[in-house]
């Protein structure tokens, strides 16, 4: 059981090093916060292991989860204006000009 919920959590993107002790029931992960979510990573564990599942910060690291989750949701928010952003010039094509230019598009 050991080595399966080992292997099954290192092969994740973003997960670094896993272990798992059998005695406590303690999963520690270590894992790059750009490629994996936290609450990816915690869904991922709670569903290869079948146990319950939470957050513990290490001493000392600024674990917060508010902090985390404050973080993920930034960099959604990110992603999401830059794609608006990318796509707005496509939008105003597809569906201002044809109404009213409509000679641009049938070249008439």
């Amino acid at each position: 059981m050991k080595k399966i919920i080992e292997n099954q959590l290192s092969t994740l993107d973003g997960v670094i090093t896993a272990s798992y002790d059998v005695k406590s029931h303690i999963i520690t992960c270590h894992y790059r916060v750009k490629e994996i979510a936290l609450r990816v990573l915690l869904e991922n564990s709670k569903k290869i292991s079948g146990l319950e599942v939470t957050h513990i910060p290490e001493k000392g690291n600024n674990g917060d989860i508010r902090d985390i989750l404050a973080a993920e949701v930034r960099k959604y928010k990110n992603r999401f204006v830059t794609s608006f952003i990318m796509l707005l010039p496509i939008l105003v094509f597809m569906w201002a000009i044809p109404y009213t230019n409509p000679e641009f598009l049938t070249g008439n």
